[in-house]
């Protein structure tokens, strides 16, 4: 009760006017409170609270706390409290060093690294400062920065590359070529077809014969050059091979690529069902119009004509239609390497189905695929794997088991079928591979040496459009595509390890033998481009 007598003598401290937390308070106001709401009459809890500056409920809810605090707690339960709290300090020092230890520090060489791989990968800028907000919270750089870091490592990607490339080119076998564009401005790729390592690539001024052959020049070995149909691409690859022939060099082959014909015979076999479709369509408006003309006048006169001419039209649609698919179907089945009973193909036997299969190619929608079907530069494939086969150093009756076995496999739709002559067709598979195993070490080595005969049968140069498409996501996004980011991005997938499939955890750069002082893209392009030409030249790098 001394603190109401303090309370009633004025003694306490002022009348607050707003509600003061209870950390405010002295505790012997605290325990003057605690004794107005234990001990004292009723209204008695109102003086105090006001003079406290805090409600009612306050001092009862904070009058438990404070004859507890009076009491004391049990020592016992205090020793054990104090023995956790000192057991959890102590796990939090020894876990600290493991954390340390865990943690990534995103310095700003570590920021500028990751903001070039999103720009080599085709990330736009924004979208890699949101993948960095999560990590970095309040230090996350902001896009600006971001773009100052990319355009630096492209510059030094710029002038590093050509000493890279000369080096790879002349490693370099066949070789795919195919043009691509970034807006209107064409941009000549030319890649190694085993290890898919970019040899060039910059942009151009133009895409006529000159600057191709300026292209193929600089690569000394050019067994073969899988190109695409366009014509400045034909006129430049055909001076390079004068050249090699003036030089005494065997000549080059030159096949022609079979993914964009196919890519416009698709197209055309697509018009051609659009114009069945529209003729059915047709005759069945013609035969709707003939009924409503009959329900209504009861007379189909005028209509009847109208209708049987739209369905004799699109009968003769489908009728056309179904033979031009069937004859775009046998001659694409005619293409592959193996013909359906595991026989290696001919250009004979490809230059008899095609003589049948494109006289049903009259329309004019077909005139682009019946050029490009016609020539001879697209079979020049089948013209060099009997040379490739004929080098394999073991006996023909091996050899011709280990080719069977080979076409078989890589035709398996006939294989599944359920007629008599896939199930011969299974019996000569069975047979086949009975023989290689009988044969031993020699059949094994077969296997091998005519798979690595078949995957040397390049014929479509797609591998370069495919690595254009990854370059293409960047400017369909952001209308442009600076020189120095097309470098980043070459030298980039130079030196980046392939995922999945036989290249799996390999390098382009390694897989063409490029022996790199390391295999770190970025620590690369630390190096000057002397340091980095002494270092490529210095025996015992990494590949």
């Amino acid at each position: 009760m001394e603190g109401c007598a303090a309370a009633r003598t004025g003694t306490l401290t002022p009348v607050l006017h707003s509600h003061a937390p209870l950390s405010t308070l002295t505790p012997q106001l605290r325990r003057a409170n605690t004794a107005a709401v234990r001990g004292g009459p009723y209204g008695a809890v109102r003086r105090p609270a006001s003079l406290s500056g805090t409600a009612r409920q306050v001092l009862y809810r904070d009058a438990p706390k404070v004859l507890q605090a009076v009491a004391g707690a049990d020592p016992s339960r205090r020793l054990q409290d104090l023995q956790d709290d000192n057991n959890r300090r102590s796990a939090e020092r020894n876990a600290r060093p493991q954390q340390l230890q865990q943690a990534v520090v995103l310095a700003p060489a570590r920021r500028a690294r990751f903001a070039a791989t999103a720009q080599a990968e085709g990330v736009r800028l924004p979208v890699s400062r949101r993948w960095l907000l999560p990590l970095l919270h309040q230090q996350t750089p902001s896009v600006a920065s971001l773009g100052r870091w990319t355009p630096a490592a492209a510059l030094r990607a710029a002038a590093r590359r050509p000493v890279v490339e000369d080096v790879a080119r002349p490693q370099a076998a066949p070789v795919a070529a195919a043009e691509s564009f970034f807006g209107r401005q064409p941009c000549w790729r030319v890649v190694e077809q085993h290890s898919l390592c970019g040899l060039s690539g910059p942009r151009a001024a133009n895409r006529n014969g000159d600057t191709w052959a300026e292209a193929l020049r600089p690569v000394p070995n050019l067994p073969q050059v899988t190109r695409e149909g366009g014509t400045g691409l034909a006129k430049g690859v055909a001076p390079v091979h004068q050249q090699r022939q003036a030089q005494g060099h065997t000549l080059s082959a030159d096949p022609e690529d079979h993914f964009h014909t196919r890519r416009e015979g698709r197209r055309a076999v697509r018009q051609l069902q659009q114009r069945v479709c529209r003729g059915s369509d047709a005759a069945a408006a013609a035969h709707h119009r003939e009924q409503q003309q009959a329900r209504r006048t009861g007379s189909r006169h005028g209509t009847a004509a109208v209708t049987a001419q739209a369905e004799r039209h699109a009968a003769a649609a489908v009728t056309a239609g179904a033979a031009v698919e069937e004859a775009w179907a046998t001659i694409t089945d005619a293409l592959p390497l193996f013909t359906p009973t595991g026989a290696l193909n001919t250009r004979a036997r490809v230059e008899g189905i095609r003589a049948g299969a494109l006289p049903v190619w009259d329309d004019p929608v077909w005139a682009t695929t019946r050029r490009a079907r016609t020539r001879p530069q697209l079979l020049t494939f089948l013209d060099r794997t009997p040379e490739h086969r004929a080098a394999v150093p073991l006996s023909a009756a091996v050899r011709q088991a280990a080719v069977q076995a080979e076409g078989l496999r890589q035709r398996p739709e006939r294989l599944r079928e359920a007629g008599p002559s896939a199930a011969a067709l299974r019996g000569v598979l069975l047979a086949t591979r009975l023989g290689l195993a009988l044969s031993g070490a020699a059949g094994a080595a077969a296997v091998v040496q005519v798979r690595q005969v078949w995957r040397q049968a390049w014929r479509a140069s797609r591998r370069v459009a495919c690595l254009t498409s990854v370059a293409r996501m960047q400017p369909s996004r952001q209308r442009r595509m600076p020189p120095g980011r097309l470098a980043l991005k070459r030298w980039y997938g130079n030196g980046r390890l392939f995922g999945t499939g036989r290249r799996r955890q390999q390098r382009p750069s390694g897989l063409l033998g490029v022996k790199r002082p390391t295999t770190d893209w970025w620590e690369l392009l630390r190096l000057s481009p002397e340091q980095l030409r002494q270092q490529l030249s210095a025996p015992g790098v990494a590949a």
